[in-house]
């Protein structure tokens, strides 16, 4: 333990004043900015709401990133009768969440990033709350590097009475395409969970793009 403790200290010591130099890099950050939204619908009234999204990105390889995003359900917005104010309702009813998992490349000066798969669940946070269906939507519009063009929208099957805090992973038929990004051209995949509360049945819709 005494050598241990020795050789640490010399090694310390001799390096100490590039210590300031030497800090490890942060981890490489993906070059595009994401679009996320997500909205609640009444399915009876039409109503709707538009939630704030807590969103994480984390590298998982080279090129490659996992991009996480989360919503919580205020509880007083799946009552029967709501309004404005009930979306800061500190109280959740249900958790949603979309992962995306994508990789980037460069070319010609264009980015262009290939989406790997989508995956989404839901968390029930209110024994009252539960979901009946649930569903990954994944598109595309762009062209795709070394040829082609990519123009798609299509869903997955429905998945009724979704597990909760289960995983439910879509991979696109384009999966591995980089397609370019620019401001007319995306990259997107959705998760929509049917929530029923009551008498009260409710559509929720978090939509993730990537553009520039």
């Amino acid at each position: 333990m005494t050598r241990k403790i020795i050789l640490m200290c010399v090694v310390l010591l001799s390096l100490g004043g590039l210590a300031a130099q030497t800090d490890p890099p942060d981890p490489p950050q993906p070059q595009q900015a994401f679009v996320v939204e997500a909205v609640l619908t009444n399915v009876e009234t039409g109503q709707t709401f538009v939630l704030p999204v807590t969103s994480r990105i984390e590298n998982v390889g080279p090129d490659t990133y996992e991009a996480e995003h989360e919503i919580a359900i205020p509880q007083a917005l799946l009552r029967a009768q709501v309004n404005e104010k009930s979306r800061y309702d500190g109280t959740r009813s249900a958790l949603v969440t979309i992962h995306q998992n994508f990789s980037e490349t460069s070319s010609g000066g264009n980015r262009y990033v290939s989406v790997n798969y989508y995956k989404g669940k839901w968390e029930q946070l209110d024994p009252a709350v539960t979901a009946t269906k649930l569903q990954l939507n994944a598109a595309c519009l762009g062209d795709i590097l070394g040829g082609g063009f990519c123009n798609y929208n299509t869903w997955s099957a429905q998945y009724s009475n979704p597990g909760e805090d289960s995983w439910y992973t879509y991979t696109p038929s384009w999966a591995g395409d980089y397609v370019v990004m620019t401001q007319l051209t995306h990259q997107s995949g959705a998760t929509k969970v049917w929530l029923k509360r009551g008498l009260s049945t409710w559509t929720f819709t978090v939509t993730v793009a990537e553009s520039d």
